[in-house]
């Protein structure tokens, strides 16, 4: 937190040094006008902790609680229960009791929230839909569910492999998409506590590229250590229906009809505060472009001469001058018109 130096190395709600002198003496008002459990102070400090807290205010204003479990509720003798759409709930749950691949930074948080202003007007609609998922042959699916389950789903158990993933992926999974993300050519990554699904489009008529039926081209068992990397996370709170097959997907498809989900959807959600490697580029080539435009003006102001003649006349210097023809300042004032 601090190097213990004289001068102040840290800084805290605005403030260049923070000291805390004694506890609130809560029994000695006259009158409390907050409940008792109000004034306990934490135990310990720190940016989890303060986010915790964050999202304990943010139940409480919403009238809901979060449960030791990381459920959401409505709070006992609410007047009006509100009832929060999944987005909410997990959004809340991340702030209070974060899972293991939940970040606490500011960024990630950011895009969060603006994942919930964007569903919050279509995140009913898009509760009640699927999303539908099938893997490729070329994935290793029995060697990776083989090593997750220690051997207990052999390599050529395909079925038990597909219930397996199930099971999986209903403990709750998390969509990375890229930044750059491109529907024609871009990949998705799927990850859970256990795995790693790297997904693909299928292909519709003439070819073309769709994200109705995701492909899983490769599943690995995730690593101990993961990074985010240049994407943006979103949280898959929809059913995820693992098809056996194509033929069995494209009629699971045709079976929901409307209610089947778009996996490039996400790509269109928010991207974060702060601009790209793109944006940042635009930004010095407009900001280059307009010293170019602010250079040529001021030439354009300045008139070039030509001297005719030079004297002294009753002790006093002279010059005769005119504005010089054919100049190139004239030249490209009239192209510029």
């Amino acid at each position: 937190m601090t190097e213990g130096s004289d001068e102040p190395d840290f800084q805290v709600g605005g403030f260049e040094w923070s000291l805390r002198v004694s506890g609130d003496a809560v029994s000695q008002v006259p009158a409390s006008v907050v409940p008792r459990k109000s004034a306990e102070t934490a135990q310990h400090y720190s940016f989890a902790e303060d986010w915790r807290a964050l999202g304990f205010l943010a139940a409480n204003c919403l009238d809901v609680e979060v449960l030791p479990s990381g459920n959401v509720a409505p709070r006992p003798g609410a007047p009006l229960p509100i009832v929060l759409q999944p987005p909410e709930q997990i959004f809340l749950k991340r702030l209070v009791a974060p899972g293991r691949m939940d970040q606490l930074d500011a960024d990630s948080l950011g895009r969060a929230l603006d994942d919930v202003i964007t569903n919050i007007g279509i995140v009913a609609a898009a509760h009640s839909g699927s999303f539908i998922l099938m893997f490729d042959l070329q994935s290793k699916l029995g060697d990776a569910v083989y090593r997750a389950s220690e051997g207990a789903i052999a390599t050529d158990e395909f079925r038990k492999q597909l219930d397996w993933v199930r099971a999986d992926l209903d403990g709750g999974a998390t969509l990375l998409v890229p930044r750059e993300f491109d529907p024609a050519n871009g990949r998705l990554k799927l990850v859970t506590d256990s795995m790693t699904y790297r997904l693909r489009p299928s292909r519709g008529e003439g070819s073309a590229a769709v994200w109705d039926i995701a492909i899983c081209q490769e599943v690995e068992p995730r690593a101990a250590s993961f990074s985010v990397g240049d994407t943006v996370e979103h949280a898959i709170a929809q059913e995820i229906l693992v098809a056996t097959g194509i033929r069995n997907a494209q009629d699971t498809r045709a079976r929901l009809g409307p209610d089947v989900l778009d996996w490039s959807a996400f790509a269109a959600s928010p991207q974060g505060r702060s601009p790209g490697t793109g944006d940042t580029n635009a930004v010095k080539r407009a900001l280059l472009l307009i010293q170019i435009i602010e250079a040529v003006a001021k030439a354009l102001e300045v008139y070039p001469v030509e001297v005719l003649d030079t004297g002294r006349q009753d002790g006093r210097r002279y010059v005769v001058l005119r504005a010089e023809p054919n100049n190139d300042r004239d030249r490209l004032a009239k192209r510029i018109g």
